[in-house]
């Protein structure tokens, strides 16, 4: 085999891992012994990464680091082979850790293997009914413990619901409170995590399905998610509701928003549909963005300050990327209205 930077195999796998680190490797990373032995030892199935300031680490074992932050890059073989040049393409994969490894995999189950498993139809009809309602059991639970593991871990720090890494769309959110009502040791904390997630009922069904919905229906469905989160904050039969939970939940509603409005217009042809039709359609995702905004700013920002038994003390909140995709519909319909 060759060696050092002649080496294509090497190259490929130091250049892989630098460019994800952002990060030259130094020169003596090509004889490390850990490299070695991935690709020239049959039963060497892993090398893994990892970044010390600005020097990279490897190992022949997954070392997922207790700080969060940290990312891993993996190279795994798909069989026990020794690595050449003619079947470095064929024979490796690639997978970076972010987080944890329990994120890690329920995004990649939730995100890539789910949808290509149970939806593609080249793949659902060669896969086995069983495993695929294992596969759907899979993500449930996953996702349950990334939602409840911030909890849990961050208990002992005195930041219990503080870690909010796992709520990614509103129904994480929602389904962090359903879970917490069956899972949790305590009586009064699933009667309190019952009662958030049956305030968040009126809301709940039309986010878990909130591409089926119209425009109209979402403009009505801003305005059922101010109520609801409304109630949420001033509910005075438990613990009040958390403000970092609240920040976190008004952002992923207006990312859900905004990814609803822009899949809408973007099955709008521009140029070819009536002005008018177009018109109306930017009116309605403009007015959906704005809304929410206005509806966050006005409860952090006026509301909730007011609210004796609970005061908001934060301070008022915007979600940005709403805020920002408002503008920019804006921009487009003013174009749109000098060229006609």
């Amino acid at each position: 085999m060759p060696h050092g930077s002649d080496d294509a195999r090497k190259r490929f796998i130091l250049t892989t891992a630098g460019n994800f680190y952002g990060i030259k490797p130094s020169s003596s990373l090509t004889d490390s012994p850990e490299l070695n032995n991935f690709l020239d030892d049959g039963n060497e199935f892993v090398l893994s990464f990892s970044s010390h300031g600005s020097d990279l680490h490897l190992s022949n074992k997954i070392e997922a680091a207790a700080d969060s932050k940290e990312k891993v890059l993996v190279f795994f073989k798909l069989q026990p082979m020794v690595i050449t040049e003619d079947n470095l393409h064929q024979s490796l994969l690639v997978s970076s850790m972010l987080e944890s490894p329990i994120n890690t995999l329920y995004q990649a189950v939730k995100q890539v293997f789910a949808p290509v498993l149970l939806k593609d139809e080249r793949w659902r009809s060669t896969f086995d009914p069983k495993l695929a309602g294992l596969l759907g059991e899979l993500e449930v639970g996953l996702g349950s413990v990334v939602r409840q593991s911030g909890a849990k871990t961050s208990a002992r720090k005195g930041r219990m619901e503080e870690d909010v890494l796992g709520i990614l769309t509103p129904s994480d959110e929602f389904q962090y409170w359903a879970d917490l009502s069956e899972s949790a040791e305590k009586n009064g904390v699933r009667e309190r995590a019952s009662h958030f997630a049956e305030l968040f009922k009126p809301i709940q069904k039309e986010y878990g399905g909130l591409d089926g919905l119209s425009m109209s229906d979402v403009v009505d469905l801003v305005e059922q998610s101010r109520d609801s989160l409304d109630d949420v904050w001033r509910q005075t039969d438990y613990e009040p509701y958390r403000e970092t939970r609240m920040v976190r939940l008004m952002d992923v509603i207006g990312g859900a928003l905004g990814r609803y409005v822009q899949r809408k217009l973007g099955d709008v042809n521009i140029f070819e549909e009536p002005f008018v039709s177009v018109r109306e359609n930017l009116r309605m995702g403009i007015s959906i963005c704005e809304q929410w905004v206005v509806a966050c700013e006005h409860l952090t920002g006026q509301t909730w300050k007011r609210h004796a038994p609970c005061p908001w003390k934060g301070n008022k909140h915007c979600p940005q990327t709403l805020l920002c995709l408002a503008k920019r519909l804006n921009e487009v319909k003013h174009v749109l209205s000098a060229y006609t």
